[in-house]
């Protein structure tokens, strides 16, 4: 059996206080520690797998070597204090894995990701560990004295590892997400979603899917559901909408289709629900569909935003796991006038990317969402012109083997939301906002 084990790495030595100390221990250290605890009371049973050197994001070598391992052990050591909680942050690259952990062993994950953390550190450790999930806390100055909850620690872990599991009903292959941005402010989305079907017992299977928004709460399921267009027609809504589009599989026979609610959460900016299937092919095949929703005031003027804030888009793999091949195309209305089709945007949106495949679970999501340091990664997306008309500028972003979340932000032109005859106008004109 394999066990990864992921810590931090930091060689300089602390106290038990957070404080430098020559006599102290470093986390390097205390890895080290555990990793022969766990090798000594597993008798040779448990491999510990490591992987060395600093690390800022998820490498491929840590994917590769996690997805060969049975489980995996987190070890939340004290990173920063927090005067305000009185406690202390840990790792975020930690935590970060911790969530790609649990993506990668789904269902499995409550019995295959455990974690240990410091005494002090803060009980919210995000995706994999929310506030409610109990795991034991050590002092560092007094490792010995942690040294029979390790010996438990094993003892459970390989009966339970070594239990037969049960395959996935849908196995993602891909996942692309268009986001159409009207200079209106609305914000139209497409989701298109296809899974290979494992070999079932059953002719009726569901997916659990979410529909979020970072910065505002959304209208419940239901509602999303019986939002009409305002002319009986068309795209222009009052309200936020969600349509479930089209269903395509290997089946002889026709496929039907529910959407069931479930709570939301995270104060309604979460709605939740889950797509229920019935007539799928137990044998096996292949199974497509697509999800569209849209909501108004998505795309704001500058001036409308928070402070530290920038209009974004996102995409995520969530509970899914690791999706074959991801990619996330926007969208810019280009307000279209013959001889003069400006811009919205002034410069191509830029991705950052974070390796966790949802927000995890902390007490501020949006500033979470906007904060620099949980982003690993960035580049800019490529323009794409050759694959719209000129009422558009497209981005796309691709990658492979996906698991994570990726981010889009851009910067909008100064006159975006005014017509063309307004930019013929004064300078001294007001500015007008976008429709609300």
């Amino acid at each position: 059996m394999r066990l990864f084990l992921s810590s931090s790495q930091r060689d300089y030595k602390v106290n038990s206080r957070g404080e430098l100390d020559p006599a102290g221990m470093s986390d390097l250290e205390v890895h080290e520690w555990f990793a022969e605890a766990i090798q000594r009371h597993s008798k040779g049973q448990i491999e510990v797998v490591v992987v060395r050197g600093p690390r800022e994001s998820i490498s491929d070598e840590v994917r590769r070597r996690l997805f060969e391992c049975d489980a995996v052990l987190c070890l939340f050591t004290k990173r920063s204090r927090d005067d305000f909680l009185e406690q202390w942050t840990t790792s975020p690259y930690v935590v970060s894995e911790s969530g790609f952990a649990m993506a990668r062993f789904g269902t499995n994950g409550p019995r295959r990701v455990h974690a240990f953390s410091e005494e002090g550190v803060l009980e919210n450790f995000g995706l994999a560990f929310a506030k409610d999930h109990f795991h034991e806390r050590f002092d560092r100055n007094d490792l010995e004295a942690f040294d029979h909850r390790v010996r438990k620690f094993v003892a459970d872990l390989l009966p339970n590892v070594s239990a037969e599991t049960k395959p996935a009903a849908f196995q993602p292959i891909a996942l692309r997400k268009t986001v159409t941005v009207w200079r209106s402010g609305w914000v139209h989305v497409e989701n298109l979603y296809g899974h290979h079907l494992s070999s079932v017992d059953s002719h009726e299977q569901s997916i659990e899917h979410t529909v979020w928004r970072i910065s505002d709460p959304l209208p419940t399921v239901d509602a999303l559901l019986q939002s009409r267009p305002k002319n009986g027609h068309g795209y222009e809504f009052a309200t936020p909408f969600m349509r479930f589009m089209h269903i395509q599989t290997d089946a002889v026979q026709s496929v039907r289709s529910r959407i069931v609610p479930l709570e939301p959460s995270r104060g309604g900016n979460e709605q939740n629900f889950k797509l229920v299937f019935e007539g799928l092919p137990t044998t096996g095949g292949m199974l497509e569909y697509m999800l569209v929703w849209a909501y108004p005031t998505a795309f704001r003027h500058p001036s409308d935003l928070p402070a530290g804030s920038l209009n974004s888009t996102g995409l995520r793999t969530g509970h899914r796991g690791r999706v074959a091949d991801a990619t996330l195309v926007v969208k810019f209305e280009r307000d279209w006038a013959e001889g003069d089709a400006p811009r919205t945007i002034e410069e191509p949106p830029r991705w950052f990317f974070n390796s966790a495949p949802r927000i995890p679970d902390v007490g501020n999501p949006e500033r979470y969402w906007h904060s620099a340091e949980n982003w690993h990664q960035s580049g800019v997306m490529s323009r794409q012109d050759g694959r719209a008309d000129g009422l558009f500028d497209v981005f796309v972003w691709n990658q492979s083997n996906f698991e994570g979340q990726v981010k889009v932000v851009w910067h909008p032109a100064e006159n975006y939301h005014e017509s063309p005859v307004a930019r013929t106008r004064s300078a001294s004109v007001p500015t007008q906002k976008p429709a609300s």
